[in-house]
């Protein structure tokens, strides 16, 4: 899929856009981050990751993005009918918008004999941005499944210490085995304590049998 959305067909719209883009950031002063960028400026960059997201293969990336999202949030409260975040107003996503920018910068606004091959060098540029973009949200799934799975297994963790302390469990040790480990303990206890009666009436015996003999 994304080598898919490095070969996408760039139609005239989208291309629009990105010389859009290009030519803001060439009269813009300052620092080239969307953070410092003018209000016209950041639209045209949010415009541009609006028709991204609408590529067929990015669409369908993001749509598990959003799928997977909705399943970790699942863990915590009902969110089955949350609507899709718009990929230009998930903050999750906001390093994309700089990368976008540093992308158009290199592209060519020269106009000229040869616009045919200009144009093609900004469609690749184009493609570029488009992988890239697919690429991002692809890392970005694998690691919300990771993230979900990881709390599947705490909250199953959770739900067991939970149902062992409702059945008066602790650590692992059931009542049944904590009531045989203090009869065990108990029963040492009493051996024990026989154990020392027994040695004092061995030590009261041989202390007899040494006096009778030294009587003798």
């Amino acid at each position: 899929m994304l080598y898919d959305i490095g070969r996408v067909s760039i139609d005239y719209n989208l291309l629009q856009q990105f010389l859009i883009l290009a030519e803001q950031l060439q009269t813009c002063k300052g620092k080239k981050q969307y953070g410092y960028l003018p209000k016209d400026v950041k639209k045209s960059v949010d415009d541009i990751l609006k028709l991204l997201a609408e590529i067929p293969e990015i669409s369908k990336l993001y749509s598990e993005w959003n799928r997977l999202n909705r399943e970790k949030l699942s863990v915590y409260y009902n969110s089955s009918e949350d609507p899709d975040i718009p990929l230009e107003e998930n903050n999750e996503f906001k390093v994309l918008k700089n990368k976008i920018i540093n992308y158009v910068m290199q592209m060519d606004m020269s106009q000229g004999e040869n616009q045919t091959a200009t144009d093609n060098t900004n469609k690749s540029i184009i493609n570029d941005i488009a992988y890239m973009v697919g690429f991002f949200i692809n890392t970005a799934c694998s690691k919300r499944l990771d993230d979900l799975h990881s709390q599947l297994d705490e909250k199953e963790r959770e739900k067991l210490l939970r149902k062992k302390c409702a059945h008066g469990q602790k650590d692992g040790i059931t009542q049944d085995t904590k009531k045989e480990k203090d009869e065990s303990e108990s029963q040492r206890a009493a051996d024990n304590a026989v154990a020392v009666l027994d040695i004092g009436a061995i030590a009261a015996d041989a202390y007899a049998l040494k006096k009778r003999l030294t009587k003798g």
